[in-house]
């Protein structure tokens, strides 16, 4: 017993561990992406040069500005990744609990990243926010949210030559959008990749214990009922989106179709085989029939038999797909 305790201790330490280093990578690229716009901005209007001594003070007052914000923004991140490494694991607190305090401080890390919108040199705010925009539908960012966002703020950046601070402030709304974003588009490939390994080695066990079953008489129903789960769990791994992200409230949807799928599928599975046993339903050569294979309870199937089960079980759990697809069209979702 103290040894399965010791493996899961080391197993949550290790976990911890590795989102620890995912946190302080975070924080420190926040800190150089902040870095690099303010040599950025002292390059391009943080030191002018010629031009009429109002406009010289005005450039003044935004390079100290600038200077003024960096100094705020690079402290905080710097508390905020000295916090992150001292944070140390411990054994008497849920691992869960641990992780989730290194996040809140990964959000407060980008929150105050985000703040560089703000010293973003004048003639790159445009630029700057068309292009995060862009990123956004690299992700597969629903369509509607990235027109609304160029529908909304684009005019703003545009504005950048002669109102600097509103084109930075719909900059800054841009940053926020995609780091939340970011953080939808990380969860649902990492839900998506679980419930995939789930739904794998459900497919696997059920197949060899339908295997089993079906090379004995009392359990033949059992084991059509497992190859059916076998195949629907095939059908529903194979049509998993692959990095489709969707709003918020369809993540948490899609884990209840699943169910949803693998009941249709089960369903289909037991159906067909009942159709296929009475004879109203019957598979041409076929030898021996699925009403000679189960409908003789004296023997004990062979092998071949036993594939075939397997087989037409499984197959009738791949209807699924097209059975949900007619549910949804002649009655919708």
């Amino acid at each position: 017993m103290a040894r399965i305790w010791q493996k899961r201790e080391q197993r949550d330490r290790d976990l911890f561990e590795k989102e620890k280093l995912e946190a302080l990578s975070s924080a420190r690229n926040e800190r150089c992406l902040h870095e690099v716009i303010t040599q950025r901005f002292n390059a391009v209007d943080g030191r002018p040069t010629s031009g009429e001594s109002k406009d010289l003070e005005i450039a003044g007052e935004a390079a100290r500005y600038c200077e003024d914000i960096s100094r705020d923004v690079l402290s905080r991140l710097d508390a905020i990744a000295q916090e992150m490494s001292q944070f140390e694991f411990r054994s008497d607190v849920a691992v869960e609990s641990q992780i989730e305090a290194l996040k809140n401080l990964i959000d407060a890390a980008v929150e105050k990243g985000e703040l560089r919108a703000y010293i973003c040199p004048i003639n790159e705010i445009s630029d700057e926010g068309r292009l995060c925009i862009d990123h956004m539908e690299e992700w597969n960012v629903p369509k509607e949210v990235t027109s609304k966002l160029r529908d909304l703020l684009g005019d703003k950046l545009r504005e950048a030559g002669t109102c600097p601070r509103t084109a930075r402030s719909a900059l800054g709304k841009i940053y926020d959008e995609r780091s939340s974003w970011s953080g939808y588009t990380t969860e649902c490939e990492e839900t998506m990749k679980k419930h995939a390994k789930i739904l794998f080695f459900v497919a696997v066990a059920a197949i060899f214990l339908a295997f089993l079953s079906l090379h004995f008489q009392v359990w033949k129903v059992v084991g059509l009922l497992l190859a059916g789960v076998a195949g629907c769990s095939f059908s529903v791994l194979v049509k998993m989106p692959v990095l489709e992200v969707r709003p918020s409230g369809e993540l948490d949807a899609y884990v209840r179709t699943i169910f949803c799928r693998l009941a249709v599928g089960i369903s289909a599975s037991v159906i067909g085989c009942g159709l296929f046993v009475s004879g109203i339903l019957s598979i041409p050569h076929m030898e021996p029939s699925l009403s000679e294979i189960l409908g003789n309870p004296s023997a004990l199937p062979s092998d071949r038999a036993v594939l075939i089960l397997l087989a037409v079980a499984m197959i009738l759990g791949f209807f699924e797909r097209p059975l949900t697809w007619f549910q949804k069209k002649l009655l919708g979702d």
